[in-house]
């Protein structure tokens, strides 16, 4: 009898050991869902912040081609409106650089 009363006071230790392990574990546990918990709430704001960036990179980039495209066809309608105006413009352009050019050599 006493020996059997000495296997239950031991297995009884020895059960609240491994309730006192497992409840540890349990903690650790909670603590490292709490921090993924917290990480990936931190990643779908990075996602959604990378999203909205590239959203309104996309607009940049379509307000430039834009601009761009509308500067290259402002230019070749004027040339096709009016070709001898811009023909007399540009070589009335290139004659006075070359006009400048030759009193800047003259001031030297």
């Amino acid at each position: 009898m006493e020996l059997q009363l000495f296997k239950l006071y031991h297995n009884e230790r020895e059960i609240d050991e491994w309730v006192e392990e497992k409840s540890k574990k349990e903690d650790v546990l909670q603590r490292e869902v709490e921090k993924k918990d917290k990480i990936e709430e931190e990643l779908r704001d990075k996602k959604k912040e990378h999203g909205k960036l590239v959203r309104e990179l996309g607009k940049i980039d379509q307000s430039i081609k834009e601009c761009v495209s509308g500067i290259f066809l402002a230019h070749i309608s004027i040339e096709n409106v009016c070709p001898t105006v811009f023909g007399v413009v540009r070589s009335s352009v290139a004659f006075h650089k070359t006009d400048f050019c030759l009193v800047c050599s003259s001031v030297s």
